[in-house]
């Protein structure tokens, strides 16, 4: 079973309304130093699930974050 960006950023967006501003701040930096690290992190090749998963927890905390200031 296949869960869709849409699902997934649902997931990803009730997880995110209980962070605080430190704490999106601290997963943003994470996720990023995690997305330093894969090959495919850029859309110029095909993406495995992993790293889409963390480019949408990482569009759920911006999102978090924009609701906050």
């Amino acid at each position: 079973m296949t869960i869709s960006y849409t699902e997934m950023r649902k997931l990803y967006a009730t997880k995110a309304k209980q962070y605080s501003e430190e704490q999106c701040l601290s997963a943003i930096l994470d996720i990023d130093n995690t997305l330093l690290l894969q090959t495919d992190r850029t859309s110029t090749v095909p993406m495995t699930p992993y790293v889409v998963k963390l480019w949408c927890e990482r569009d759920a905390m911006l999102d978090r974050l924009h609701t906050l200031r």
